[in-house]
């Protein structure tokens, strides 16, 4: 039987991470789906099965985990795609966000992106290529009020995504970065 092809999905538990991985089982891909909020996750795996599906608590600023997590995707088969979906959001305005909530914002939304896409980009290398997808936001296009943690972290995911694809093109490996507004 050949291997299956695999995506990785942070924050699959709901919202466009959820989207994602439905999507992906429906084109008969192996989903490996990450969330850290484990009520999500079993609610996820629920309404999707585990034929296809595999179910990981992840917190994306964890780099051990994630790279334990990336590793145990890579070992169903290659690797093809990845989708950074994990990130939180604070509306507070920026004379009232407290440093701690921005480094916190930081973390999660660009740290973990990175965290992600370096070792999913590491085990598409050896798989011969593959895709990945970071969630950036109209925030971190333009400023948005009450949004400068939020904003700042998600135009930081633009450009490094813009840096990713120049990396990795020449390893077959693309990376865009999606921009949705208010979901």
């Amino acid at each position: 039987m050949a291997a299956e092809r695999v995506v990785a999905v942070t924050g699959g538990a709901s919202g466009i991470g959820l989207a994602v991985a439905e999507a992906a089982l429906a084109e008969g891909w192996h989903v490996a789906v990450a969330d850290l909020d484990a009520g999500g996750l079993a609610a996820a795996e629920a309404r999707l099965g585990t034929a296809r599906a595999s179910y990981t608590t992840l917190d994306v600023t964890e780099e051990d985990a994630v790279e334990a997590w990336i590793a145990g995707a890579a070992a169903r088969g290659p690797l093809k795609g990845l989708v950074t979906s994990a990130g939180i959001a604070r509306e507070v305005p920026a004379l009232e966000t407290p440093a701690d909530l921005f480094r916190r914002v930081m973390e999660i939304n660009v740290t973990g992106t990175f965290l992600c896409a370096r070792a999913a980009g590491r085990a598409m290398r050896e798989a011969g290529g593959g895709a990945i997808v970071t969630l950036g936001s109209v925030s971190g296009l333009r400023g948005g009020k009450g949004r400068v943690a939020y904003g700042a972290s998600k135009g930081a995911v633009v450009n490094m995504t813009r840096v990713l694809a120049v990396d990795l093109a020449r390893f077959g490996i693309r990376a865009n970065c999606l921009c949705p507004g208010p979901v």
